[in-house]
């Protein structure tokens, strides 16, 4: 189904990470020792207008740093959904790094975990180091090998760089030894604010990264083991809207604001994309109309770029937040991705037998 078809609510958690990654697109170096003071009503406000406005509730649990650090919010958030109503369901995308504590709560109340983890451990621990410089790789495997066993969905993230661009068959043979039967890569995006000379690694061209996933890909196949890309989530249905980021489904951040997108994690952040703020003397949230129909007008029909792109319903025009931070306009495609999309639609010829899991 088409990536937009994934309408949750997503709650940042924290600004505070383990890992200090050489990618991160926060491009800020998190600290543990950081004091932040989370409303925890703004939270439930956001969670019980979800309800009301959609009968369900699907709960994503996200962070621009790690949200596991905040565990015991997230089970206070999950007991409250629960309250609320039994048709729920609930997903981390996390880095992994947790103890076994933790990892034995996840297995017994989410229902779908995404792992951020960019292969065997030589190149995990050069990407994705902890805080301290050290290696990531041990813990993150063991928290894999135990949540495989022990949740029915569990994907990993890939993110793709120098070190592992030519080595996806191999990424899917280690995580595949893993028992990992999920898997979704993207390639490596320039950091928010962050202009091209300063990035640490030099930049793939997006269809090189497209012929050598579509090896991968295929080789998946062979094993039984999906292997998507953000290149394709809209293969399997024709659409004129890219993701849920232009639904749009509503991001909670730390400083109470709701955002469209995982890249607009805080109220100056992609401020396009900031759409609502909690009143805490009303006690309830302040839906800016204009600019939720504005996001909403973010469709491929709208996108002058797109117009004679024939396989734009299948598109959609790409990743928003990255055409906002990169081009400084929502309406823009990356037109550096538009060959790379444009080749795999060729050789995969869309729309595909629909994808088993949505991109995290």
């Amino acid at each position: 189904m088409a990536h937009w078809r994934k309408d949750c609510i997503s709650i940042f958690l924290t600004d505070r990470c383990n890992l200090h990654c050489k990618y991160c697109y926060c491009n800020e170096i998190h600290k543990n020792t950081q004091i932040e003071n989370h409303n925890i009503n703004f939270y439930k406000i956001g969670i019980t207008d979800f309800y009301l406005s959609h009968g369900y509730i699907y709960l994503r649990f996200f962070a621009n740093g790690e949200p596991t650090l905040q565990i015991d919010i997230i089970k206070e958030l999950v007991e409250y959904s629960k309250f609320l109503t039994n048709n729920v369901k609930f997903e981390l995308q996390t880095n992994g790094v947790f103890n076994k504590k933790i990892s034995k709560w996840i297995s017994e109340n989410i229902d779908i975990v995404w792992i951020s983890c960019d292969g065997m451990p030589k190149i995990q621990d050069y990407y994705r180091p902890t805080l301290s410089g050290n290696s990531s790789s041990k813990i993150v495997e063991s928290n894999i090998k135990y949540l495989t066993n022990n949740i029915k969905y569990l994907g990993v993230r890939i993110t793709i760089g120098q070190k592992n661009i030519f080595g996806q068959k191999e990424l899917i043979d280690y995580f595949d030894s893993l028992n990992v039967k999920y898997l979704y890569s993207d390639l490596i995006f320039l950091p928010i604010n962050m202009r091209e000379k300063d990035f640490f690694e030099e930049k793939i061209p997006p269809l090189i990264y497209a012929r050598e996933y579509l090896k991968a890909h295929k080789y998946a196949q062979k094993k039984g083991i999906f292997y998507g890309s953000y290149f394709i989530i809209n293969f399997d249905e024709k659409t004129s809207i890219s993701c849920r980021a232009c639904n749009p489904s509503p991001h909670l951040t730390i400083d109470g604001y709701v955002t469209a997108c995982d890249m607009s994690y805080k109220k100056d952040v992609l401020s396009d994309l900031v759409y609502g703020k909690y009143d805490n003397e009303k006690k309830r949230i302040i839906y800016d109309y204009n600019k939720i129909e504005k996001i909403r007008s973010r469709i491929v029909d709208n996108m002058k770029e797109c117009s004679n792109c024939e396989i734009k319903y299948f598109c959609a025009g790409g990743c928003l937040g990255e055409s906002l931070n990169e081009l400084g306009d929502l309406f823009k495609p990356k037109r550096h991705n538009c060959e790379a999309i444009k080749f795999l639609a060729k050789e995969l010829k869309p729309p595909l037998k629909q994808l088993p899991i949505f991109h995290p």
